[in-house]
């Protein structure tokens, strides 16, 4: 390793899905190659996502700190009386970029994982019971991956 800095990038990178040894220092090496204002952009970008955003206060999904609620909570257009329930934004991401599911969300924060140590406690279900008993919810679509831990929550 070249450097403290390299070692101490590369380890952190590591942390991210998906992002092996390799990958992170093929990632860590890209960024020392690149120029210095894009570098401080984009450390000005992972540090935003993290102070400039929250969770809606009806869905959990991710938004601007400049709002309690999101577009999709806040719209009259969509379907209040369905809804999805996702594990993370990213999934709700994924599903709005399909263009076919017109209801609302609920995102979980997660799935139960008995082996590791996430129970029922830790993700958002008592906020979705307790919506649902609070509206007039027709439907509830589940849209978790078909995984062991998907199927148990």
């Amino acid at each position: 390793m070249s450097s403290k800095a390299m070692a101490a990038l590369i380890e952190s990178l590591t942390k991210l899905p998906g992002v092996g040894s390799k990958t992170a220092a093929r990632l860590a090496y890209h960024i020392v190659a690149m120029k210095s204002d894009d570098v401080e952009n984009l450390a000005l970008a992972i540090r935003n996502v993290k102070t400039e955003t929250h969770e809606c206060a009806i869905c959990f999904n991710t938004i601007d700190k400049s709002r309690d609620v999101c577009e999709i909570c806040a719209s009259d257009k969509r379907d209040g009386k369905i809804i999805c329930v996702v594990k993370d934004s990213k999934d709700l991401d994924a599903i709005e970029r399909a263009g076919f599911f017109t209801g609302k969300y609920h995102v979980t924060g997660g799935l139960i994982s008995p082996l590791a140590g996430v129970t029922q406690e830790d993700i958002r279900l008592r906020e979705l019971i307790n919506r649902v008993a609070e509206n007039d919810i027709e439907e509830i679509i589940i849209a978790f991956e078909p995984t062991v831990e998907g199927d148990a929550t």
